[in-house]
Parts: structure tokens; C-alpha cells; sequence
């Protein structure tokens, strides 16, 4: 039997909970909690399985942030995208849409998850051997490159962790997804429409030498996860940033600082009716919260 959450409770739960925790960098955001029977196949580019999320969860490009200061210019670039969690697969999801006036395989969703809220540093490590670099690069926390529904011309990838455990990327432990709506990526010309979607596994410590020596983090309501996401837009030239970097949370460096990641709340689960979608407990709490 599926336990929801009465509203009241709900809407005291979250404000006992966000009075009482500080932010790493910028304002809480909130996962959603997939119903076990309504978990999103995030292989297929498919966003309709998202459409249970209330419109509270949902981030949109004007709420993010240009780490080199330019305005958003939303004929530019423009997106749509949530994350949501599930206790029994214990995974964490994410899905997206997004437009760009010229999408190329080397423009990546960088999505940097710190499961266990520790706040340390996980990659550019200046006074390590290699071989203790291969051991900590992206254990406590990871980052992940994101370029499906397209792939990396130069890297040949659609989706990547930065850590040396090939086997991580495996369906067991991540999966992604995605298509192209419209337009011609890669030509230049052409504005696009995207979808991509991932799932992954909340790691405390990824150790590169296999699962059996890896440590999961338990994913639970109310725990607090380390979140960034990030989109850089490179338009006149592939190989550079165009003075244009989304953020999500707005910390720099956060794909080496876990603390420049913002917190990400694991929700209740609640029943959704598309119909009265904006009274959910999210979308009041959110109110206030704005």
C-alpha cells in the first residue's frame, strides 16, 4: 500500500525543515518522489512520465544564474528540468527539455552530486600521487557530463562520470536518455529542441576498483542532498564558453568544491491530480518560501 502525505503534515514537515537548515549556496530545491509504480523510463527521451511532477519541483532558465554575468536571453538558450527520487530503487533522476539556437555535442548537463552532504573536495587535487588521484577523483562526490540526446564528437560519449570506474556507468548504477525534438544540432543554423534524461546512484564513496568496495548512501525523506546543475552554452566556437555558463545554485568550482553545490530536499511522497496540481504542499510551501 502506498503511504502519501496529508497536506498539512506535508506543508509542516517542509517548514520545520527548511527553518532549520542552511544552504549551502543559494536557495533549497526539492526532489520529488516518484510512486514506485510511476518511476520514469529515463532511456527513452520521453518526458511524459514526468508529468506527475508539480509544477513547484520544476526549474526554469530564468531562475538560473550566468557564472560570467551575462543576462539570460531565453531565445538564446532556454530549459525546463526537475529532479526527482525514488526510496526503492534508491536512485536519483533527472530529466530535462531544453532549447538552444545552436546545440552541439560538446554543450553537456553537468550534474555534480554530493549523496552524502559532505561538503569536501572531489576533484583538481594539486598534492596527490596519480594513483591516490585515481583513488579520491570524484569518490566522495561526482560529477557527470551529460551530452545525450547527442554525443561528444571529440570524446565519443553521451553520458560520462569523471571518476575511473568504467563499470559506474553501467544500467545497474546510471542511465540516460534522450531525443531531439526539433531542429538540426550540429548544423549552426537551425534552432533545437532537446530532451535528456538520467538516472544515478547516490554514492558516498565511488571507488574506481568496483561496487563491492564502494559505499551507497541511503536515500531517505527529508535527507538533504548536494546538488549542482549546470549547462554551458558555446555558440561562435565549440572549444570555449561564450561568456555564457548556467547554474542552477550559483557556486563556482562546485565540479571540485562538493560546498559549492546547493541542497537539494528529498520530499514526501504525495498524491498528484493534475487537476488541483497547484495545491500540493510543494507549490504552497514554495510560495512561501519566495
Amino acid at each position: 500500500m502506498k503511504r502519501y502525505v496529508p497536506l498539512a503534515v506535508a506543508c509542516a514537515f517542509l517548514f520545520g525543515l527548511v527553518t532549520s537548515i542552511d544552504a549551502h549556496i543559494g536557495k533549497p530545491r526539492y526532489a520529488f518522489q516518484f510512486p514506485d509504480d510511476m518511476i520514469p523510463d529515463v532511456t527513452d527521451g520521453d518526458l511524459s512520465d514526468w508529468d506527475i511532477v508539480p509544477e513547484a519541483y520544476w526549474i526554469t532558465a530564468d531562475q538560473m544564474t550566468n557564472q560570467f554575468g551575462a543576462p539570460m536571453d531565453l531565445s538564446d538558450f532556454n530549459c525546463r528540468f526537475a529532479w526527482g527520487w525514488n526510496p526503492t530503487t534508491n536512485k536519483l533522476y533527472f530529466g530535462v527539455w531544453f532549447y538552444d539556437d545552436m546545440a552541439h555535442g560538446t554543450e553537456h548537463w553537468s550534474i555534480e552530486v554530493d549523496a552524502s552532504h559532505s561538503g569536501a573536495q572531489y576533484d583538481g587535487f594539486k598534492d596527490m600521487t596519480e594513483e591516490e588521484v585515481k583513488r579520491w577523483k570524484n569518490a566522495r562526490a561526482q560529477k557527470y557530463d551529460l551530452a545525450a540526446p547527442l554525443t561528444d564528437p571529440k570524446k565519443g560519449y553521451r553520458c560520462r562520470c569523471a571518476n575511473a570506474a568504467t563499470w559506474v556507468m553501467e544500467p545497474e548504477w546510471t542511465a540516460w536518455g534522450g531525443r531531439v525534438v526539433s531542429g538540426v544540432p550540429d548544423d549552426f543554423e537551425t534552432p533545437d529542441e532537446l530532451i535528456a534524461e538520467f538516472y544515478c546512484t547516490p554514492w558516498e564513496d565511488l571507488n574506481w576498483m568496483g561496487p563491492d568496495v564502494s559505499k551507497i548512501v541511503k536515500l531517505e525523506e527529508g535527507k538533504i542532498v548536494g546538488m549542482e546543475t549546470n549547462r554551458g552554452d558555446k555558440d561562435a566556437d565549440p572549444g570555449k564558453y561564450d561568456d555564457a555558463y548556467w547554474r542552477t545554485f550559483g557556486g563556482v568550482n562546485a565540479w571540485k568544491f562538493a560546498d559549492q553545490m546547493g541542497d537539494l530536499i528529498l520530499a514526501p511522497l504525495e498524491e498528484v491530480k493534475p487537476a488541483v496540481r497547484s495545491a500540493t504542499w510543494a507549490r504552497i510551501k514554495w510560495d512561501i518560501s519566495h
